[in-house]
């Protein structure tokens, strides 16, 4: 009987210690796993590399050539009135350069065996214009678009020249890129000058089978309408007679002309003589599909150089406070104005411009230092005000001696020189963007959060510097200190001008890091490996201890099971 209780007593102690040892065996595989976690982790850089826009590859511009006569022929016989005096060679060292095909007889025009790359037209300046009354021209992205209409025919005419220095012997096969939207065609002129003086156009008409001028040439015969076609016949034919007169002749000009006495419009995409063509497309603003975002987080990154005695700039959360005060004087102390280098862009690239402003009004102005020539140096500041003026800028800060020359001037803005981007690159296609800033006045007291702005296929936007975590142990993290009113470390070479002013009571103040800021070892402010080894091994101790604990209560239940029986064992003999 006692052995029975015994192993009975001996079945429950054991199966206790068992209880207790599962109990305890989760906390040893739960740590055993987060020591292979944390063995393997790798970690991970949170840093991205930022992407510039790519910018836009420069074209040749269009430059002037000898004088240009006045278009004294059209498929009426009108003469024009006007005339140009132009300045440079266009085309001639390339030209030189270029293979040609001569046939057999000095008296056959040359071919071009070897043709340019094609020269980009972006701009018009530089051209020279015949449009009467009914006629117009505008340059576009598709070509240069042209349009003659007058209920008086001989008012109806739209012609043009390019510059170009070609001996008539070389010219080629001379063409005009032309697509018609409404009544005649337009027809090809080509300037010619014989012995060094202007002589007239040779034109090429749909209407004709070959070319016609209306100046009498030796040995030519006169075309269908001999009250104007004085001479009629081939490229060939007019070397020929030219030759034979002992005449040296040059094309100077090649063009186009609607009228006069017809009516009509269309689109001219190109102009080709000898090997060189010429395609007409305007430099315009194109829409951006993909912003570049950046974030200004201290005033240093900003030229504040601008930013008079009575303005101020200070960066808060998700914004910039800019705000002046009450004070005048001359120059008017209430100015705040900040610029933020950016690489450089192709205002082709200037997108929608617009700000993020809440506060009072007027709003401060969008600023872009730009380019305009393409010479490398400011040459002004186009300001935007969305909210005034939409979509429009005008010119400000202009360099002195920049020439503004044909500059847009459709009113609105501050200034006398304003228009769409559009308009600015229809006179300066070259035209780059600098630096991107806001100025609030001078001359005007406000106060407010700029939290956007975007121009250039850019996205500024402004915050605090992120919070650095602080070390395992204690300790705070800190945000960083910034500057307040006036200055700035940030100093651009590029802005066109300089303030008049230098003010004694604005100081420059830079970020200090906190005297009680915690050492951290690890920049990245990730917790400790070893720290973190140290608090599995305290874990480990603690289940190993449970595990003893509860084999020496088993140990405890069997003896005192044991002791319990002899006592009664002894006591049940003892009555007996």
């Amino acid at each position: 009987m006692f052995r029975k209780i015994l192993a009975t007593v001996g079945a429950v102690a054991l199966g206790a210690s068992l209880a207790l040892v599962a109990a305890a065996a989760p906390g040893l595989a739960d740590e055993s796993t987060d020591s292979a976690v944390a063995s393997t982790g790798a970690p991970v850089d949170p840093t991205a590399e930022a992407t510039e826009p790519a910018a836009e590859p420069n074209e040749p511009a269009v430059e002037p050539t000898d004088a240009i006569e006045p278009d004294d022929t059209s498929d009426s016989g009108e003469a024009g009135d006007s005339e140009e005096t132009a300045d440079e060679p266009l085309g001639a060292a390339r030209l030189s350069a270029a293979s040609f095909t001569t046939a057999s007889t000095s008296s056959t025009v040359e071919l071009c065996a070897a043709p340019n790359a094609d020269t980009i037209v972006r701009t018009t300046t530089g051209m020279f214009f015949e449009d009467r009354a009914g006629g117009s021209h505008s340059l576009t992205a598709n070509g240069l678009s042209i349009a003659w209409s007058h209920a008086n025919l001989s008012l109806s005419k739209s012609a043009g020249y390019l510059p170009v220095d070609v001996p008539f012997a070389e010219v080629g096969v001379p063409g005009m890129g032309y697509t018609s939207t409404s009544g005649a065609s337009a027809g090809l002129n080509l300037t010619l000058f014989k012995n060094g003086s202007w002589f007239g156009n040779l034109v090429d008409e749909p209407l004709f089978d070959a070319f016609w001028i209306n100046k009498s040439v030796p040995g030519m015969s006169a075309g269908p309408n001999p009250s104007y076609q004085l001479a009629y016949g081939t490229l060939d034919e007019f070397l020929a007679a030219f030759e034979a007169a002992g005449w040296d002749v040059d094309v100077t000009a090649i063009g186009y002309s609607g009228g006069s006495g017809s009516v009509g419009a269309g689109v001219v995409t190109s102009l080709t003589i000898g090997c060189d063509t010429f395609v007409f497309e305007a430099a315009t603003n194109q829409a951006c599909t993909v912003f570049t975002p950046v974030a200004v987080d201290s005033l240093s990154d900003l030229d504040l150089s601008s930013t008079r005695s009575d303005g101020n700039n200070l960066i808060v959360d998700g914004a910039l406070r800019v705000w002046t005060g009450t004070a005048t004087g001359s120059p008017d102390p209430r100015k705040a104005a900040g610029y933020l280098d950016v690489p450089d862009f192709p205002l082709t690239q200037t997108g929608t411009v617009a700000l993020g402003w809440t506060g009072t009004s007027p709003a401060p102005g969008g600023q872009m230092v730009v380019d305009l020539d393409g010479n490398g140096s400011a040459d002004g500041i186009l300001v935007f005000e969305p909210a005034f003026y939409g979509q429009n800028l005008w010119l400000a800060s202009i360099a002195p001696g920049f020439a503004t020359t044909g500059a847009p001037a459709v009113g609105g803005g501050g200034g006398s020189i304003n228009g769409t981007i559009d308009q600015y690159l229809a006179v300066w296609p070259d035209a780059k963007g600098l630096a991107i800033g806001y100025s609030l006045g001078s001359g005007v007291t406000g106060d407010g959060m700029l939290t956007l702005i975007q121009a250039g296929c850019f996205q500024i936007v402004f915050d605090l510097p992120a919070v650095v975590p602080p070390a395992t142990g204690g300790g705070t993290g800190t945000t960083g200190t910034t500057p307040a009113a006036g200055g700035g470390t940030a100093q651009l070479t590029t802005l066109p001008f300089t303030e008049d002013e230098t003010d004694d009571d604005e100081t420059d103040e830079t970020d200090e890091p906190a005297d009680d800021a915690p050492a951290d070892d690890d920049p990245d402010g990730s917790p400790d490996p070893d720290a973190t080894a140290g608090a599995g091994d305290q874990q480990g101790g603690t289940d190993l201890l449970l595990l003893w604990l509860a084999l020496a209560a088993a140990v405890v239940l069997v003896f005192a099971g044991l002791f319990f029986l002899l006592f009664r064992r002894r006591r049940r003999d003892a009555d007996a």
